[in-house]
């Protein structure tokens, strides 16, 4: 599959993801030092969103991974407090796209 001379492409960054640089509309033109087509600029580039999911607050626990940047897919793990015994919930929790399909959520 290919685009023609003078065709555009539309980019855009998927949902967890934030411009990085580059461009969302491209042009397909002649290259005379080639045999096939040139954009005629940089493609956007993407990354990760930092604070996808908000900070989760889990109770007589603690994450044990404090440093995390929350993006999507990032899987954190807890641990119980001293002297508290696991009751009920899950270890891990990971970043995911609301069901809403708009943010982020454990």
């Amino acid at each position: 599959l290919g685009f023609g001379y003078s065709s555009v492409a539309t980019l855009r960054c998927r949902v967890g993801y934030e411009k990085l640089g580059g461009y969302e509309e491209l042009q397909c033109l002649y290259d005379p030092h080639g045999d096939r087509g040139a954009w005629n600029l940089e493609p956007l580039r993407c990354g990760l969103v930092r604070h996808f999911c908000g900070p989760i607050h889990p109770i007589n626990a603690t994450i044990e991974q404090p440093l995390m940047k929350y993006t999507l897919d990032e899987v954190i793990s807890f641990r119980c407090h001293r002297g508290f015994e696991y009751l009920r919930g899950d270890f891990e929790a990971r970043c995911e796209l609301a069901d809403s399909g708009f943010g982020g959520q454990w």
